[in-house]
Order: C-alpha cells, then sequence, then structure tokens
C-alpha cells in the first residue's frame, strides 16, 4: 500500500483550518480580570451508518457548539474496501470544523502488527482523517507491549506528524504510554455511567494536560446525570467526555437520546470562564450607611449586576445585592422582586455565604457540593458564623457574634458586620441565597452550579489618598495639574475636603499631601490672579463653544 503523502491535502487543509476557527469561536472574550476558559471536546464513537438521516448529520450540526472528533468505524477497522457510503458525510464533517480519526483494533498487543498497519494505510487513502484510534490497549509497562504500540504510533507520525494517536486501555493504566510514547492521549474510563461516581483516576494523571484524557459512559439514561458528570470529569483532569444512554451489545450504534442537552453542556463549560463574573468594591465615608429603615446611606452606591427578575416565585426572588464598606465596617443589602409579595421578616432564609481564602476546600460548598465557592463564613439572621473543621463532612457553623440588621421594610435587608470579624481579609467572594416554600433563590445563579461556577467578588476598598486627583495611587504634579484644570468646575473629582465644590481649599488638601512626600521638592503656589485667569479661561471657552457656528 502507498501511504497517504506526507503533505496534507486541499481537503485535510481546510478541515484543519474549519477546526481552528470552531475552537476559536468557543471561546469566550475574556476581560482583563478573568480567567482562561476550559477546554472540552465531545469524543464519538461513530459506529452507525451513513444511511440517509443517520446520527451523522446531527453530529455535524453540533459542531457550532462545541468541538468534536469522531471515530469513524465501518467495518471494525476501515474494511476490506473502501466505502463511498461513507464520502459525502466525513467530507461535510470535516469541511465544518470537525476531526476525524480511524478505529482500529490490537487485540491487547495480540493482533500481528502488519495487520493493524495495513488497517492504518486504508483509512490514509481511503478517508479524509487526521489520526487513528488505537483500541484494545494493553494495561501493563512490559517493554515488548510498549514496543509493539510504539511502531503503530511511529506509523502514524510517519504517514504525517500532525496525525493523532488515541489509545483506549479503557480505564486506569500506566504511564509509559504517554511517555513512551504511544498515544498523543488515552481513554482511561471506558464504562457504564453507574461506575463513574467511584472512580478514581490515576495520580499521575494531575500532572499532565487534560487534552490527553478521555472518558466514555454508557448506560447512562439521565441526560441531567450526564451533564453533572460533564463537571465531574472537568474536576478529574478529563479533556474528552461522550456519555450516553445507548446500552451493550453496542452501545456506540447511535447518539444518545440527549444529544442536544449533551451538546450544550459541553458549549456551556468551554464558555465559562474561571474567575468571578464581577468585581466591585465601594468605600464610603464613616457612618455614611446606618443600619436603619430610611437606606439613605446606600444611595450612589454600586450594586452587582442585577439577578433575572422571576427566576423563582418566591418572595424572596432576590433583585440585586449591593456589598460596601468604610473603615472597620462591611455593609450588606439584599434587594427583593415586589411584585412577588412582601418578603418574609429576617431569618433562617436569608444567607449570605463569604469565601475569603478563596480556597474551595476549606470552607463550606453546600450540601452535594452544589456551591462553587468554599465558604469560611456564614451570615444568618443577624448573626455571623464561621466554618469549623477540616473537612466539609465533619464541619460545623461556629457562632462568632451579633450583627446590625434590618429587615422592617418591604423589599430590602441590610447587614452590617465589623471587618475584623471575618479575619481582615483584603477581599471575599460570595453567595447569596434565598429559601422559602416556593423555592430557592441564588445571587449569582452560577455559583450554584458546582465547582466549576462563577461567583462575585467584593474587594474590601481603602480610603481615598487625600490630593490623589487623579487616582493613580499618589499625589505627584499631575494631580495639582488635575486640580487646576478642574478649579470652578462641576467635575468634583478633584473636591479635596467632600463639601461639593473644587475651589482653594481642596489645593489646600494637595499641597499638604504632597508636602509630606519624600519626593516632593518646591511646591507650586497659584496666585489668586492665577486661579482668576484659569475661571475666565474656562468661562471664555464654554461661551465660545456655545456660540460656535
Amino acid at each position: 500500500m502507498t501511504p497517504r503523502p506526507l503533505i496534507p491535502s486541499y481537503r485535510s487543509w481546510g478541515g484543519a483550518i474549519a477546526r481552528l476557527l470552531t475552537l476559536l469561536a468557543i471561546l469566550p472574550l475574556v476581560g482583563a480580570s478573568a480567567g482562561a476558559a476550559f477546554a472540552l471536546e465531545i469524543i464519538v464513537p461513530a459506529y452507525f451508518y451513513p444511511s440517509p438521516g443517520s446520527d451523522w448529520g446531527r453530529m455535524t450540526a453540533a459542531l457550532d457548539q462545541a468541538p468534536i472528533t469522531a471515530i469513524m468505524n465501518p467495518g471494525n477497522g476501515p474494511g476490506a474496501n473502501r466505502d463511498a457510503n461513507y464520502d459525502a458525510v466525513t467530507d461535510a464533517f470535516t469541511t465544518a470544523g470537525g476531526n476525524l480519526i480511524g478505529y482500529v483494533y490490537s487485540s491487547y498487543g495480540a493482533r500481528p502488527l502488519n495487520q493493524v498497519l495495513t488497517d492504518i494505510d486504508r483509512y490514509a487513502q481511503w478517508y479524509p482523517i487526521e489520526g487513528i484510534f488505537v483500541d484494545e490497549f494493553t494495561n501493563t509497562s512490559d517493554p515488548a507491549v510498549l514496543d509493539y504500540y510504539n511502531a503503530i504510533y511511529e506509523h502514524v507520525k510517519g504517514i504525517n506528524p500532525e496525525w493523532e494517536v488515541m489509545g483506549n486501555p479503557g480505564t486506569t493504566t500506566v504511564e509509559a504510554y504517554l511517555t513512551r510514547p504511544t498515544a498523543d492521549r488515552l481513554m482511561v474510563w471506558e464504562n457504564f455511567g453507574s461506575t463513574y461516581p467511584g472512580h478514581t483516576p490515576s495520580a499521575w494523571n494531575a500532572d499532565y494536560d487534560s487534552t490527553r484524557f478521555v472518558n466514555l459512559l454508557h448506560t447512562l439514561a439521565s441526560g441531567d446525570t450526564a451533564a453533572s458528570y460533564v463537571d465531574l470529569a472537568v474536576e478529574r483532569n478529563v479533556g474528552g467526555v461522550y456519555f450516553t444512554d445507548d446500552v451493550l451489545g453496542n452501545p456506540w450504534d447511535r447518539l444518545p437520546t440527549y444529544w442536544d442537552q449533551f451538546v450544550a453542556k459541553v458549549a456551556a463549560v468551554n464558555n465559562r470562564v474561571e474567575g468571578p463574573l464581577q468585581t466591585l468594591s465601594n468605600f464610603v465615608a464613616d457612618g455614611a450607611i446606618v443600619i436603619d429603615a430610611p437606606r439613605d446611606g446606600w444611595a450612589g452606591v454600586a450594586a452587582f449586576d442585577a439577578d433575572p427578575a422571576g427566576d423563582t416565585p418566591a418572595a424572596l426572588d432576590i433583585d440585586s445585592v449591593t456589598i460596601a464598606n468604610d473603615t472597620d465596617d462591611l455593609f450588606i443589602r439584599l434587594t427583593f422582586n415586589a411584585g412577588n409579595g412582601q418578603p418574609a421578616a429576617l431569618g433562617s432564609a436569608h444567607r449570605i455565604y463569604l469565601d475569603t481564602d478563596g480556597d474551595r476546600g476549606t470552607g463550606y460548598y453546600g450540601d452535594g457540593g452544589a456551591f462553587a465557592i468554599g465558604a469560611d463564613y456564614l451570615v444568618l439572621n443577624n448573626r455571623l458564623y464561621g466554618f469549623q473543621g477540616k473537612t466539609q463532612g465533619t464541619f460545623s457553623w461556629n457562632f462568632l457574634q451579633d450583627i446590625p440588621a434590618d429587615a422592617t421594610t418591604t423589599d430590602d435587608i441590610e447587614w452590617s458586620l465589623p471587618l475584623a470579624a471575618v479575619g481582615g481579609a483584603e477581599g471575599f467572594d460570595f453567595l447569596v441565597q434565598t429559601n422559602d416554600a416556593a423555592g430557592p433563590d441564588y445571587v449569582p445563579d452560577a455559583a450554584a452550579t458546582g465547582a466549576l461556577g462563577n461567583a462575585y467578588r467584593y474587594e474590601i476598598a481603602t480610603p481615598p489618598l487625600a490630593g490623589d486627583y487623579d487616582a493613580d495611587g499618589d499625589v505627584d504634579l499631575a494631580d495639582y495639574s488635575h486640580w487646576l484644570a478642574r478649579y470652578g468646575s462641576v467635575d468634583t473629582t478633584a473636591d479635596g475636603n467632600g463639601d461639593g465644590a473644587v475651589d482653594a481649599a481642596d489645593y489646600t488638601v494637595w499641597r499638604d499631601a504632597y508636602a509630606a512626600t519624600t519626593s516632593a521638592k518646591a511646591v507650586p503656589e497659584p496666585s489668586s490672579a492665577v486661579m482668576l485667569f484659569t475661571l475666565k479661561l474656562i468661562d471664555w471657552r464654554r461661551r465660545h463653544a456655545a456660540t460656535r457656528y
């Protein structure tokens, strides 16, 4: 057999480019404060014949949402002859960005090597594959077996070094299969869905990128369970998944009945971003917020993004959460959807979980692992509790102190607690939960979706630096220029004494702060004539702009 040329064909390049575009499309636009997205791929054993209306079409259509590798298997391998019925479906799949690899079996190292290599060459000649799936890997470090699989690996790379080799021991295996190498990635669990919760990956898997490992499950009837197992796979550092309700004898002869749900779950994971959904910091003057019914002190304080309206029918449907701090205290306010009726009085139905160390493993993460955070502190009723214990299974909530709270209005609640009571943290991730008979509500909702969710973050704000009018963290001549340009204007960013006006008193605030710095030299002294000239210039510019034709 003449192997396929080393230079990829036009069709191969087109598939590679389309696949790259698909991968780029699923990566979210990430802000500067956000982390990287997950890289999760669907690995489909596509052992279904491409008859009209077959699952090949549904699989190809799903490439708009998630990256997919399909393992084609015309006849327990490529078969004795090329099957033209595969041409249209494989071309459509690869053109849409799918990664196509061909199935061969190895009989756990007992199949004659030349037969395996012949099957590989047939795939290379007949179909637009870009890799090989080697089934029935052994699970031993025997040097002769490693040589056998390495020979297969080298043969594939000799056809095209960019092609991948996926090996299938179907269970936890030895690291040598990657290091020899015998495969680029390994299918380290292929089993009944019921085995998955108790499955423990090999410890060495954690030393490699998740893209090196694949998990397949069959006979998994529930789509909801399959979706939750996707999260479990990612937690276990697995980058390729396929979970189906298909059953033995051949559990890979159709897509699962919940295929659309499964694809949507993988797409959601890939578009999920590590790190907080939103970070805010609100400093208020000491005494500005008082825990009482008027709520006057909250005016102008930025709230976190609003919770979707009506996402629970309960009277405790949260609208928003606002957090601020002064020098010594932290303040929290919840507002509720007034259309759902008056919320319940302050009590155990309102819970605020604070994760101050950023470590989910050292705090409470909800019954059944429902929370994305590990809460170190809990605000409940008018009390503050601390997580006490080494593990989730043995912890208790330790009462720390009573805290001021007010729930006398019809649609909001507020609390305050000393910053020192939460360990003097510089910030915290948080989750708000409310409960009543109609069901719970969470803010943000994503923080209640398991370990891979996202919370909001509050950074403890510090008092603004006196005289730092351009807010760059120091006091220098640029702040003087900032004040001078705003003298007498409605722009109060240079209002150093907080009296609502930018005037000579604010120059004094800057001058004293600048003089106190070790780098301060001569302090510019604006004369009253300079100030008068500046005011006249500002007024002239405004009038000139107003009369410009």
